[in-house]
């Protein structure tokens, strides 16, 4: 396998392109609909981990831009970071 440094290379057996993993992401984030962003940033850390077995460990950001509550916000984040079962002693 040959790197070249950038975010898009493919990252090896198991592994998946950059663009690849997006275009799964994006499948996750229009399908179905789901109340709290902490479950979307869960469905959507869950799929390379689920999916790539090169992939041990995800950091995801969702941002909700002009989220309803009672104060005005230009977005509210969650972040979240998740590592395979078996990273975890599991």
């Amino acid at each position: 396998m040959t790197r070249c440094g950038c975010h898009r290379c493919c990252i090896g057996d198991g592994g998946a392109r950059f663009s690849v993993l997006t275009q799964v992401i994006k499948k996750v984030v229009e399908g179905s609909p789901v109340v709290l962003v902490e479950a979307l940033a869960e469905n959507i850390a869950s799929t390379p981990l689920d999916s790539y077995s090169r992939i041990s460990e995800v950091t995801i950001r969702v941002t909700k831009p002009n989220p309803p509550v009672a104060i005005h916000f230009l977005g509210l984040s969650i972040e979240i970071q998740r590592k395979r079962m078996q990273e975890r002693g599991i």
